[in-house]
């Protein structure tokens, strides 16, 4: 099986409507088809960072800027 990957406009979206809405993640990931756990964590790395998450294809989050 093949691991699927998400971009990062996609894992907004997906964090928004919990966010949002008046779903729960439970409902949210049912209805996208993905892991509770996987947009539990989602929503937490979104909160965390402030809207700044999700970074990824060699880019480089803000807190680790500095040690480069």
């Amino acid at each position: 099986m093949k691991k699927r990957t998400f971009d990062q406009e996609y894992k907004i979206q997906a964090v928004e409507l919990c966010l949002e809405g008046d779903k729960s993640i439970a409902q949210v990931a049912k209805e996208l088809g993905l892991a509770y756990n996987t947009l539990h964590r989602w929503v937490k790395e979104y909160k965390e960072s402030d809207g700044k998450s999700f970074v990824g294809s060699g880019h480089i989050k803000p807190q680790n800027q500095e040690i480069i």
